[in-house]
């Protein structure tokens, strides 16, 4: 469904990404993990043309982009294909709940009653249709966050992209977020997640990636994580596990 081969990212003389290859099969859910600067949310803002590579190419299905040369109309081909849920909402303040959960779909052409219907039955999938009137300042942080996830299912992708979607939250909120990814687990969308959940990794996940240093070092099966040789990952999980 989706391929990367060969893909470098450099911030000046920084390498963030260091030639990263794997393959993501349809309903397949693959959690990422790593050290802070690894280079996992680099890797979703390069797969949703938020960042363009130095050099690489991915593949969506039949069609192959250079992700170093992408022009706007290639992006917008593969939002409308892949959508992201970021680590801090990036939710519209002066919208409410549900104008941002249709935001994307009126500017995509849908007419305001439809997109509002899809919108509204939305909000209802991830408990929230009770504040489709309310503004981001009205919500708490998980809230916001399920707003976010509302809006990423809208335009109905083949894959969503979650950034740490529960980094910015307070504890008693993580649930609350996990719990409708679970929901989309069962309804078979694909997901690539970046997370530090590593027990939800556990149990959602049907590969696990482990990257260091902009560098894929395993790709494994959760049940096989923790039998792993590689020094590096298991410092981390030492780490993770404390």
């Amino acid at each position: 469904m989706i391929t990367l081969k060969d893909v470098h990212k450099s911030f000046d003389d920084l390498k963030v990404l260091n030639g990263i290859s794997f393959t993501m099969k349809k309903g397949e859910i693959i959690s990422v993990i790593g050290s802070s600067g690894s280079g996992k949310s680099t890797l979703l803002r390069v797969i949703n043309g938020l960042e363009s590579a130095s050099r690489g190419h991915m593949k969506i299905d039949d069609d192959t982009f250079d992700l170093s040369t992408m022009h706007e109309k290639d992006k917008r081909r593969i939002r409308k294909r892949v959508s992201m849920v970021f680590q801090n909402y990036n939710l519209f303040k002066h919208k409410t709940a549900l104008e941002n959960v249709i935001e994307g779909l009126i500017v995509d052409g849908m007419k305001k009653d439809k997109a509002i219907e899809l919108g509204i039955s939305l909000l209802d999938k991830v408990g929230l249709v009770d504040r489709k009137n309310h503004y981001p300042s009205q919500l708490s942080g998980g809230q916001q966050q399920r707003v976010g996830i509302a809006r990423a299912l809208a335009l109905k992708p083949q894959v969503i992209l979650f950034d740490e979607p529960t980094s910015a939250l307070d504890p008693e909120l993580v649930q609350e977020v996990l719990s409708v990814i679970r929901k989309l687990v069962d309804e078979s969308v694909t997901i690539l997640i970046v997370t530090h959940e590593m027990t939800f990794a556990k149990e959602i996940s049907d590969r696990i990636v482990f990257m260091s240093e902009g560098v894929i070092e395993v790709d494994t099966h959760p049940q096989a994580l923790y039998q792993s040789n590689n020094n590096k990952l298991r410092a981390f999980l030492g780490k993770a596990d404390k």
